[in-house]
C-alpha cells in the first residue's frame, strides 16, 4: 500500500507530537463525559466500520462527528495544570497539530483527495482536512480507546504509533471509496458543517471506569488519612525539639557542641579544623562552641547571636538541637526559638560567681526560666556547668540546686519536672557516659552506681500531647527559594507545626495575605516524607507562592479553616518585674511565636487572684509586679492569634520593654 501507509516505513516523518499530546490525554478521558453528538459514514465500502455497542473500528477515514470530539473532548484539560489560560493553551496545540497533519497530507494529498479531484481541493483543502481531522475525525479517539473493551490504550514507541495506524486505515478506506464512489463525493470529503445523516450517538460510548489501573504519565496522589497513620506509629515516634537556654558564657554551645563530638555527630576531623582555627585567633577554648557557633561574626565575638540547629539520638529518643542565644540583646531570637520547643536544658554557671551574675541583677538565667514556662515547655534539665573549677564540689552544687528549684516552682514548673545534673562542657564530663573515672565526684550516686549523666535525663523526657486532628497550623520560622532537586518555582518554609497535619498534594494558605500553594515536597528531621504532624520540625515545599508573599511570622493554615490575623485583642497577663508599673497606653514589643511588633496596653480591664479567679479589682489604674490581669492590647500590624484554648502555641504572648520581659500571658479574645 503507498501513501499513508508508507509513514511505516520510514518514506514520511512520523509525528510524535500526536503520540505523545494523546498519551498525556489518557488521564483526562478516564472520567470524561462525551458530548453528544451525530455521526455519519460517508464510504459504501463494506469494510469500512461504522460505530458499534462495543466502541469504535480501527478504519474509520470517513466517519465524522459534530460537534468535535478533539476540541470538547479531549483538548479540553489542555493547559490545566499550565500558567496561562486554558483556551490558549487548547489554540496552540491545535495549531501545531494542525501544522503536521497538514504536512502530513500533503505528502500523501493523492490518496487523501483522489484523481480527478478540484484542484482547488488539492490546495486549500490540504488545511481544511488536517482541520477536520483534528476536530471531527472519530478516528483519532479510536487510537486511545480499544474497540473490544473500551479501555484507554497503552502505547510505546518501538511499534508505529496510533495515529500511524489510522493514517494507515484511511489510505485504504480511500482507495475502496475511489472504486465503490462516484468521485464528486471526493470533494465532499473534508467538509462538516453540512447536516450529516444519523448514525449512532457519540453519548452512547463508555470509557470504562477500569482505565485508571493501567499505568498513566499522571499519577494521582493517594490520600493518606494522617490521623490514623499517626495513631498507629505514636508508640514509637520518638522525636523531641530541645532548646538550650541560659545566661551568657555560660557554656551552652561548648557544651553542646562536646556532646554532639561525643555521640558522633562531628567527626574527629572536623574538631581539629575547628581548634587549629580557633587558635589562631587566640580562642582556642571555643573550639566545641564553632560546632554550632557557625557565622564568622560569632566567632569572632564569642557569642551566639541566632538559633542554632543540629540534631542527635539517644536510646529512646530523636532531637532537633535548637541552642538559643544567651546574650540579653538576642532574647527575641531565644524567644523564636524557645517557641518551638518541647523540653529544654538550662545551663547554669557553677564558678565562683559565674552562677550569681546570671541568677542575680540583670542575668538571663532568671529571665530564660520564665520565658520557657511562659511558652509551655514543662519538663526542663539543669546542667550544673563548669563544676569542674570548682573542684566539683558538692555543697557548691548543693547551693545552686536549692536556689534553683525554689525558683523554677514559682515559675509554674512541677518539682519532679525540673532535674539536675553536673557536668563539665569543656571537659566532657558527665556528657553522654557517667563520670565513674572522677573522683571528685563519688559524692554524685545513683544508689551503689555513679549518678546519671546529662544524655540519660534526656532520654527520659516524656512525649507532649499533639493535637493532630486540629486545623492545620506552622509558623514560618524561615523560607527560601527552592528546597530540593526539581524544585524551580517553588518556595521551602520551615517552622514547627503547631498543629493539624499535613500531607504531599494539600493546598495551604499563607496569613496574612490569602495566598495559596500546593504543598510538593515535606521533610521531617532532615528525611523526605509524605506527611507530618504537629510537633514535628519540618520544611515545607510549596509551589505557586512567591517571596514576596511569605514573612516571618506568617502562619500556613489549610484554606478551609485559616488563622485570624488581628491587631486587637484581649489577653490575660502575669507581669513579672517591670521597671515601672504597667498602665493604660503602656507601650512595649508584642512577641508571638517568631515575630514581634510594636504595640501597647490601651487598657487594663481587671486584676484577679491567680490560683482562685477571684477579680480583685476593675478598670485598675496600674499593675505591679507578680500581679494577675486581663487587658487588652493593640499592634501596629497584624498578628497570626488563636485562642488559647483552641491552640495553645498560638496562643501565648510576650511583652517585653526596654530589653526586658515585663509580661507573658494567653489569648482569651479576639477583636
Amino acid at each position: 500500500m503507498t501513501g499513508l501507509s508508507s509513514m511505516q516505513t520510514g518514506s514520511t516523518p512520523k509525528a510524535p507530537l500526536l503520540k505523545n499530546f494523546a498519551g498525556r490525554q489518557v488521564p483526562a478521558l478516564r472520567n470524561a463525559k462525551l458530548p453528544d453528538a451525530i455521526v455519519t459514514v460517508k464510504s459504501q465500502s463494506s469494510h469500512n466500520a461504522i460505530l458499534n455497542a462495543d466502541g469504535l473500528a480501527s478504519t474509520m477515514a470517513t466517519v465524522y462527528a459534530k460537534p468535535s470530539l478533539l476540541a470538547k473532548f479531549i483538548l479540553k484539560d489542555v493547559g490545566a495544570s499550565s500558567t496561562v489560560d486554558t483556551e490558549e493553551a487548547t489554540l496552540a496545540a491545535m495549531r501545531e497539530l494542525t501544522q503536521e497533519i497538514t504536512g502530513i497530507i500533503e505528502a500523501n494529498q493523492h490518496e487523501y483527495v483522489g484523481s480527478g479531484g478540484r484542484g482547488d481541493v488539492a490546495l486549500d483543502g490540504q488545511h481544511a482536512m488536517a482541520t477536520n481531522f483534528l476536530s471531527g475525525d472519530v478516528s483519532f479517539v479510536s487510537m486511545l480507546v480499544g474497540k473490544d473493551n473500551g479501555k484507554a490504550k497503552k502505547f510505546g514507541f518501538d511499534t508505529p504509533s496510533p495515529d500511524e495506524k489510522v493514517l494507515s486505515a484511511q489510505s485504504g478506506a480511500s482507495a475502496n471509496s475511489k472504486s465503490a464512489a462516484p468521485k464528486k463525493q471526493s470533494k465532499a470529503l473534508p467538509a462538516t458543517k453540512e447536516p450529516v445523516v444519523p448514525a449512532k450517538e457519540i453519548s452512547e460510548l463508555k470509557i470504562s471506569s477500569e482505565a485508571a489501573s493501567e499505568p498513566t504519565t499522571v499519577k494521582a496522589q493517594r490520600r493518606i488519612d494522617v490521623v490514623a497513620e499517626y495513631e498507629k506509629t505514636q508508640e514509637q515516634r520518638s522525636a523531641l525539639n530541645l532548646v538550650v537556654v541560659g545566661h551568657v558564657d555560660a557554656g551552652k554551645s561548648t557544651l553542646m557542641g562536646h556532646l554532639l563530638y561525643a555521640l558522633g555527630q562531628v567527626n574527629e576531623r572536623t574538631l581539629r579544623k575547628f581548634e587549629r582555627e580557633a587558635e589562631k585567633i587566640g580562642k582556642g577554648s571555643f573550639a566545641y562552641a564553632w560546632v554550632l557557633d557557625e557565622t564568622d561574626e560569632e566567632r569572632a565575638r564569642g557569642v551566639t547571636m541566632d538559633i542554632a540547629t543540629s540534631s542527635f539520638e539517644t536510646a529512646h529518643r530523636r532531637f532537633t538541637l535548637l541552642d538559643a542565644p544567651g546574650h540579653r540583646d538576642f532574647v527575641p531570637n531565644m524567644i523564636s526559638g524557645a517557641s518551638r520547643a518541647d523540653v529544654a536544658v538550662l545551663v547554669v554557671d557553677a564558678s565562683t560567681g559565674g552562677f550569681e551574675s546570671g541568677f542575680d541583677g540583670d542575668g538571663q538565667t532568671r529571665e530564660h526560666a520564665q520565658l520557657i514556662r511562659a511558652l509551655g515547655v514543662r519538663q526542663v534539665v539543669v546542667a550544673v556547668n563548669k563544676l569542674d573549677m570548682v573542684q566539683w564540689n558538692a555543697d557548691r552544687y548543693t547551693e545552686i540546686v536549692g536556689r534553683l528549684q525554689t525558683f523554677m516552682q514559682g515559675c509554674g514548673f512541677l518539682k519532679d519536672n525540673v532535674r539536675f545534673v553536673p557536668v563539665s562542657g569543656l571537659g566532657g564530663v558527665n556528657l553522654a557516659k557517667r563520670a565513674s573515672d572522677v573522683a571528685e565526684l563519688a559524692w554524685y550516686r545513683d544508689g551503689d552506681s555513679p549518678g546519671a549523666c546529662l544524655v540519660e535525663l534526656l532520654d527520659t523526657f516524656e512525649q507532649p500531647q499533639r493535637v493532630v486532628a486540629g486545623a492545620f497550623r506552622l509558623a514560618v520560622t524561615d523560607f527560601f527559594r527552592g528546597g530540593t532537586a526539581g524544585s524551580a518555582g517553588s518556595i521551602s518554609a520551615s517552622g514547627r507545626i503547631a498543629q493539624g497535619n499535613v500531607q504531599v498534594g494539600d493546598t495551604v494558605t499563607v496569613v496574612p495575605g490569602g495566598a495559596s500553594g500546593v504543598v510538593r515536597a515535606i521533610d521531617v528531621g532532615f528525611e523526605a516524607q509524605d506527611w507530618a504532624v504537629a510537633g514535628d520540625e519540618v520544611v515545607i515545599q510549596v509551589h505557586g507562592l512567591d517571596m514576596q508573599q511569605l514573612a516571618l511570622g506568617a502562619v500556613l493554615c489549610g484554606p478551609e479553616q485559616p488563622i485570624t490575623a488581628v491587631t486587637c485583642f484581649e489577653a490575660q497577663i502575669a507581669v513579672f518585674d517591670p521597671a515601672v508599673p504597667i498602665t493604660n497606653g503602656f507601650p512595649a514589643l508584642v512577641h508571638v511565636q517568631s515575630v514581634s511588633v510594636q504595640g501597647s496596653v490601651r487598657r487594663i480591664i481587671e486584676t484577679f487572684d491567680a490560683r482562685t479567679g477571684e477579680v480583685k479589682r476593675r478598670n485598675p489604674r496600674h499593675i505591679r509586679k507578680g500581679a494577675t490581669a486581663r487587658v487588652e492590647i493593640v499592634t501596629e500590624s497584624a498578628l497570626c492569634l488563636e485562642l488559647f484554648k483552641d491552640a495553645k502555641d498560638l496562643g501565648r504572648i510576650m511583652l517585653r520593654r526596654g530589653g526586658e520581659t515585663v509580661a507573658a500571658g494567653i489569648v482569651t479574645a479576639l477583636k
